[in-house]
């Protein structure tokens, strides 16, 4: 794909600039809620090597849904990007766990790719909306 994007589930988008650049909230293997909640499809193929082919990962908040520790196992090579939430809590424990994080400063645009920037925008509970031009 030259430019665009794919989604995977309820919260999972990849943008694309050329190739993978940016995969939000991927959720792709695992349970959440302590088992009570599943995967409704298999992610395919495709779309599990494009989340991995990707540099950037950005997280909107610490659900488990959204945040799917095992499915960021398999992503330890990205830079995760995180919403500038108060506190910093899920920024503290995964540079803890070894992941490379980067905080957002909240509205200000970021250029990941050539013809590709986002924006986070976090709000008071603790969730975050994420705009990509």
């Amino acid at each position: 794909m030259d430019l665009g994007f794919e989604t995977i589930g309820n919260a999972c988008i990849i943008a694309h600039d050329r190739q993978p650049v940016l995969a939000t909230d991927p959720w792709l293997t695992g349970t959440a809620y302590f088992g009570s909640w599943r995967l409704s499809h298999e992610v395919p193929q495709e779309q599990q090597r494009h989340v991995e082919q990707c540099k950037f990962v950005w997280l909107s908040h610490g659900h488990p849904d959204h945040l799917s520790l095992p499915s960021l196992e398999r992503l330890r090579d990205k830079t995760i990007l995180l919403p500038d939430h108060y506190g910093g809590r899920i920024a503290r424990d995964l540079t803890q766990l070894g992941f490379a994080v980067r905080t957002m400063k909240c509205g200000e645009w970021l250029q990941l790719s050539d013809r590709l920037r986002i924006a986070s925008v976090a709000n008071y509970n603790q969730d975050a909306s994420l705009l990509i031009d």
